[in-house]
């Protein structure tokens, strides 16, 4: 046959970890208010929008980084799931 498609379960893992890497830290930095240093009508309520917001988009960006990490190992499965079923049939002819 020649050409193999080589997958492996260690490497998808890998790939997969380092995603993940640093992701909870970097959505968990505090914000401080500008109430408490511009303590003007309305600061109050910007704070808690930005905070809202910012909270909104950095959960948004931690699913995606799960959700790219597990197709990762998703498309490892998938792979060798695939190969299987294709020995298995050329082993019957």
């Amino acid at each position: 046959m020649g050409n193999e498609i080589m997958v492996s379960d260690e490497a998808a893992n890998a790939t997969a970890s380092l995603l993940r890497r640093g992701v909870s830290d970097y959505c968990a930095f505090g914000l401080c208010n500008l109430s408490a240093s511009a303590s003007v009508s309305g600061s109050g309520l910007h704070d808690g929008a930005i905070l809202s917001a910012l909270r909104g988009a950095l959960s948004s960006f931690a699913d995606v980084v799960e959700s790219d990490a597990s197709m990762v190992q998703g498309i490892c499965a998938s792979i060798k799931s695939s190969d299987g079923q294709a020995a298995s049939a050329i082993s019957r002819r």
